[in-house]
């Protein structure tokens, strides 16, 4: 600290002046704080309303659950909104309002897996020119890739999928015979707690960004009672997240089955909030995700199939209304009448469309849970 007398500095406020102006903004009052961080939104409504808006920004965000149970296809629906929203007001680039240029952002993507799929990652939305694909000899280089990433003015995500697939360095330099003990464990909890700090610092010069981890699930043998499942990479990831969501696969209805090849063109996913640190709407909730087309069943490769949840929710807040059209049930959107299924339909075919009124449902619903607060 500066140099200075003791009465001067007995004085809190005085102590946070002199501490901002050698360390910088390291001090904040209270009422500096966000209420609520600005997020960024995976472009599913039922995941968005969960979250309250979806990923926390400058927080670690993890998504665990077991194989094929669609981690990979959330964490690249969150990486396709990440070029589509501007990084100032955090709305949409067809609905910023921002007095500067809309601020634009890109993506890193840890393949540790080694299975980054090109091809689905276009069908769920992705640009190849939005994001970078890393990959590395192992864990230890992978994490400082991601610090180093996370310091670029033009990154705002950084993804690492998964986990359980990174391997220490020192394990790589050691035959299968040897002994390893924890190792994977103490990797991760200085990958953890150096990407959090490294978005506390981006934070505080003004660089909005974010950390998604993705876990797989073990199961603990011989547990009896309680919930034998575990994750790897130790216990510091749980304390380090801020949001932890657990995805997995439900049955899906045989409505989208291909009965000629045996083989369902859809999946039902189950998200459920395991933590969360900041304003969240509700526990869980399902949405269906497509793997093929099908015009009659009106599936698209890679699209979310929740727009029934989404006006449910809208005609609950008041943004859609019920109108009476010759003695028939309609609901009026923007000015324009539909019936249920045409608005569903609407929004299904009409992306712009569902994600403006994901975002209104979801910002009116938090000002009510703010304002009775």
């Amino acid at each position: 600290m500066p140099k200075d007398t003791k009465e001067e500095i007995n004085n809190l406020e005085r102590v946070v002046e002199l501490l901002n102006k050698k360390y910088g903004p390291c001090a904040y009052k209270g009422g500096e704080m966000f209420v609520d961080p600005p997020r960024l939104p995976s472009g599913i409504f039922v995941v968005d309303y969960i979250t309250g808006g979806g990923f926390p920004i400058n927080q670690f965000s993890v998504i665990r659950g077991p194989e094929h149970g669609g981690k990979t296809s959330l964490a690249l629906s969150a990486m396709r909104m990440v070029s589509r929203i501007c990084w100032r007001c955090f709305r949409l680039l067809e609905e910023c309002e921002c007095s500067l240029p809309s601020s634009r952002m890109k993506s890193v993507w840890a393949d540790v897996e080694g299975t980054f799929n090109r091809a689905w990652a276009e069908a769920i939305g992705n640009n190849s020119e939005d994001y970078w694909v890393e990959r590395a000899e192992n864990g230890n280089m992978f994490g400082e890739i991601l610090d180093y990433a996370l310091r670029a003015d033009d990154c705002g995500l950084v993804v690492l999928d998964s986990i359980g697939a990174l391997t220490p360095g020192d394990e790589m330099d050691t035959s299968l015979d040897g002994a390893v003990v924890a190792t994977q464990a103490r990797l991760v909890s200085r990958i953890a707690r150096k990407l959090r700090q490294r978005l506390i610092i981006e934070g505080r010069r003004g660089h909005p960004c974010l950390v998604i981890f993705i876990n797989q699930i073990r199961t603990n043998i011989g547990v009896m009672f309680g919930n034998p499942e575990t994750s790897p990479g130790g216990h510091q990831i749980k304390h380090e997240s801020a949001l932890t969501l657990r995805i997995s696969k439900r049955s899906t209805e045989d409505r989208y089955k291909d009965k000629e090849h045996d083989r369902y063109m859809a999946q039902r996913h189950f998200v459920s909030l395991e933590k969360y640190k900041n304003l969240r709407l509700m526990d869980s909730g399902e949405f269906i995700r497509a793997t093929e087309n099908n015009q009659t069943l009106g599936l698209v490769k890679g699209r979310v199939v929740d727009q029934a949840a989404l006006v449910k929710y809208a005609f609950e807040s008041g943004i859609i209304t019920e109108v009476m059209e010759k003695d028939k049930r309609k609901l009026k959107y923007k000015g324009n009448t539909y019936g249920e299924r045409g608005l569903i339909f609407f929004l299904r075919q009409n992306e712009q469309e569902y994600l403006s009124l994901s975002y209104e449902v979801i910002a009116k619903a938090k000002k009510d849970i703010l304002k009775s607060h």
